[in-house]
């Protein structure tokens, strides 16, 4: 069933719940020498750490005697799927995966989420190991699924790509693959090469294997985290990838215009082709949040329009702008530098502004929502 979520299978997805009602009632039924078998056991373990409610576990190790395996390994995931983090940490930190054939993936996926944030280096090690554990199954897509975006921390730019492709070539259709485009957008645009025009050509050789309405939307997200995280190369990149397909939608079409137009309007050079492009997306075929970025940026470029000249001679004496003309610097350069203090006076100043600065705000967290 699990093998089937990893492909897609929604209906799996809704089953799995029933199927771990089902056997936690068998689980609760049999008698306590039934765990003596170690393959018994060790099922157990796989049980909670694959989604199982703890309490079965946590009733059975109350009881005489206790299951015939590492006790270490039963209280670990147990705390584990209590949320009990450190506590799990400890109890997990020398049971070795690979010696539990049919949960170690389990166990080494685990492992890693308890110390990904202090050792990431170890997380993607202990994820490698789950991965080889487990091949082809819902466990390597959520190892590999999670290593992606361990690596894209670690800057680790040729296994990211290597990584990247292996997901989006054989678990593209995963129920959770779509979660995963948003956070996997997020951190790409995090990583260092992006900021390298010369590099975003590897972003091509990732996504060549998808569809192309699959490719299309990817680059569509890629594009929108870029403007989140104001990494204009890419942004444009991605943007322009998405204007040259065939078979564009107007949609599509649109929000390419936007996000191009949202890292262009703060550029002295590219000022006033963004600003030119702004006017003309046509806001109704934007989803409610594309329509409130839009509001944003043609606030952001109206303000740098109607902002003072600047002059030479004015920095220089440290005097008003409006006392001089001479050596005027335009309003878009003396502007651009500011933006982010404009985006701020705007949320001050209009409520509608200030609800869509919010959205913003919020997009990356919501681009790396839970999964």
């Amino acid at each position: 069933m699990q093998d089937r979520i990893a492909q897609g299978s929604t209906e799996a997805l809704a089953e799995q719940r029933q199927v771990l009602d089902r056997i936690e009632v068998e689980f609760r039924k049999a008698p306590q020498e039934t765990w003596q078998d170690p393959r018994n056991a060790v099922s157990l373990v796989g049980y909670v750490l694959s989604g199982g409610r703890p309490a079965v576990l946590r009733d059975i190790l109350r009881s005489e005697p206790l299951p015939a395996i590492d006790e270490q390994l039963m209280r670990g995931a147990l705390a584990y799927a209590e949320g009990r983090a450190q506590a799990a940490k400890e109890a997990l930190a020398d049971v070795k995966a690979r010696s539990f054939t049919s949960t170690g993936s389990q166990v080494a996926i685990a492992q890693a989420a308890l110390v990904v944030s202090e050792d990431p280096v170890r997380a993607s090690a202990l994820l490698d190991e789950a991965r080889l554990l487990a091949p082809g199954t819902l466990a390597e897509e959520a190892a590999l699924r999670r290593e992606i975006l361990v690596v894209a921390e670690l800057q680790q730019v040729e296994k990211f790509a290597l990584l990247s492709r292996q997901y989006l070539q054989r678990f593209r259709h995963s129920v959770y693959a779509g979660n995963f485009r948003q956070r996997f957008a997020t951190a790409l645009t995090r990583m260092k090469f992006v900021d390298n025009p010369e590099e975003l050509p590897r972003l091509d050789d990732i996504l060549s294997d998808m569809e192309p309405a699959a490719r299309q939307e990817l680059y569509l997200i890629i594009a929108r985290a870029a403007v989140v995280q104001a990494k204009a190369p890419i942004a444009r990149f991605a943007a322009d990838r998405v204007l040259a397909m065939a078979d564009l939608g107007d949609t599509a079409k649109e929000q390419a215009h936007l996000y191009k137009a949202a890292v262009s309007v703060v550029g002295v050079e590219t000022f006033d082709g963004a600003s030119a492009a702004l006017k003309k997306i046509d806001r109704n075929l934007l989803e409610e949040a594309d329509r409130d970025l839009l509001d944003v940026v043609l606030g952001i470029a109206d303000s740098i329009r109607r902002a003072p000249q600047v002059t030479l001679a004015d920095v220089a004496a440290d005097r008003p702008a409006d006392e001089t003309a001479a050596d005027a610097i335009p309003a878009s350069a003396a502007a651009s530098s500011q933006a982010a203090e404009l985006k701020d006076e705007f949320s001050q100043t209009n409520p509608t502004i200030a609800r869509a600065q919010q959205a913003v705000e919020a997009a990356d967290e919501l681009l790396g929502g839970a999964q």
